[in-house]
């Protein structure tokens, strides 16, 4: 499945991020099969027009294997405003260390990209929220990586590459009630793993 949180981050409106993510990916490529997929991969837009063997089920369930956690939606969740203020878009990724041992820390990565010209991006406990110009810069580069795409079992390597390049401090979930020190990188791994079973 092709990741598309990290394009919401740049969207104006409110819009779910699977409807945004299908729009987007619509843009990029010619495949109605991942359109669907992307755009029914939640429980609350899957509908009977799907038939009972829709790639999106399985992506649905893989997501959610993938997140840890099945997102039926809460009652809060549900109400537009409780909603608003338990997602933070602009989040940055936590140190996946920082739950560990006698004492919690808060140590935050910086909002980028992996590069090797770059400096290792470690942990700090300086908190620099992403800005739509960090989205919008992680977007543009998987659009024009995906443009040259052909979508295809053999592409998918090459495809979770650059997942792992441009989402790595990319949090899989903004949900302030958790912790988001699990990278989209990481989730887009864990969902091929379990479309491979």
């Amino acid at each position: 499945m092709i990741s598309v949180r990290s394009f919401k981050g740049q969207q104006e409106n409110e819009k779910k991020h699977a409807l945004v993510g299908a729009d987007w990916f619509d843009e990029i490529a010619d495949n109605q099969v991942i359109s669907d997929q992307i755009r029914y991969h939640m429980a609350n837009y899957q509908s009977d027009k799907l038939g009972n063997d829709h790639l999106a089920y399985i992506t649905y369930i893989a997501d959610n294997i993938a997140s840890g956690v099945d997102r039926r939606q809460s009652n809060e969740e549900s109400d537009e405003d409780a909603s608003a203020k338990i997602w933070d878009t602009y989040t940055n990724q936590a140190d996946i260390f920082n739950v560990f041992g006698a004492q919690t820390d808060k140590r935050y990565f910086k909002p980028t990209v992996l590069n090797l010209k770059s400096k290792p991006n470690f942990a700090s406990a300086t908190y620099e929220p992403f800005s739509k110009g960090d989205y919008a810069a992680i977007a543009t580069r998987i659009k024009n990586e995906l443009a040259e795409f052909e979508f295809n079992q053999a592409q998918i390597d090459s495809l979770l590459n650059l997942f792992e390049a441009t989402l790595s401090f990319v949090p899989s979930s903004t949900n302030t009630k958790e912790i988001a020190d699990i990278s989209l990188a990481i989730q887009e791994i864990i969902l091929q793993m379990v479309y491979k079973q």
